[in-house]
């Protein structure tokens, strides 16, 4: 009989070497479909894939709309009301008009609760309407105020509406004629709502009604105007429904002979 000790001094010497084990690999497990619990698995997943793909937004609508408006003052050179967006509005659009009587002053700024708005487009120089843009405004009650260049002795107004599922000006265009109806065209990318402001002056003291006949879904959301110095003059802000990618043409119609006639329109869309 071979002793503990005596082998153990033998494996010291090297006259026993120990016999390497065998290399055993696990057997593939073999997963059946019918076993996988794919509910539980997917959901553990879903916040992982669901973080990474894009949000997808509906397409842009019109929510609501203000006004204010001011006849002749020697001094007024800004107006300012109170303005209401709600949780849904991701783009305000304001548009301004200003005349005086040397026919030379423009709206210079626009600010909500403080916070300039960008010009998009106006139709000309010297009493143009424009319009202003601010993407993700402050939801609440806020002040909205618009100003001119120079002095008002004639007219002055501002126009709001609020957007939801906007945040891109996808095209504009603004222009002038003196003619009783008047069209400015562009070209979209994407489905868009287009936002429109129209100003007519008549060479008598009777303000005129614009109307829309393109788009021809295009609704007047405010409208304002006075005939102080024996000219009559209306301005306001026009929505239409939600346009497909197009070639897009606005026509705004005077319902009298125009002696001056302003459009400015703009496509907003969802970036």
């Amino acid at each position: 009989m071979i002793v503990k000790p005596a082998i153990a001094a033998m494996l010291a010497s090297g006259l026993i070497v120990p016999e390497t084990p065998k290399l055993v690999l696990p057997k593939p497990a073999i997963v059946k479909a019918e076993n996988l619990e794919l509910t539980r698995h997917i959901l553990l997943g879903m916040p992982l894939t669901m973080g990474m793909l894009p949000g997808k937004a509906g397409d842009p609508f019109f929510i609501d709309s203000s006004q204010y408006s001011t006849t002749a003052s020697s001094s007024l050179e800004t107006i300012s009301w109170t303005h209401t967006t709600t949780s849904a509005t991701t783009c305000l659009v304001v548009a301004g008009t200003a005349i005086n009587n040397a026919g030379n002053t423009d709206i210079s700024s626009v600010t909500f609760n403080s916070v300039a708005l960008t010009e998009i487009v106006r139709s000309s120089t010297g009493s143009s309407t424009s319009l202003w843009r601010l993407f993700s405004p402050a939801v609440g009650s806020f002040t909205l105020s618009v100003t001119m260049s120079g002095t008002n002795d004639r007219f002055i107004s501002g126009h709001a509406v609020n957007l939801g599922n906007a945040n891109a000006v996808n095209a504009s265009n603004g222009g002038e004629s003196a003619a009783d109806t008047f069209s400015i065209s562009f070209t979209t990318t994407k489905k868009s709502i287009i936002v429109a402001s129209s100003w007519v002056a008549s060479s008598g003291s009777a303000a005129r009604t614009i109307s829309y006949s393109s788009p021809s879904t295009t609704t007047t959301q405010q409208s304002a105007n006075n005939s102080s110095n024996s000219i009559g003059k209306t301005a306001n802000i026009a929505t239409s429904t939600l346009q497909n990618a197009a070639s897009i043409t606005v026509t705004s119609v005077s319902s009298g002979a125009a002696a001056t006639h302003r459009v400015a329109a703009a496509a907003l869309a969802f970036n």
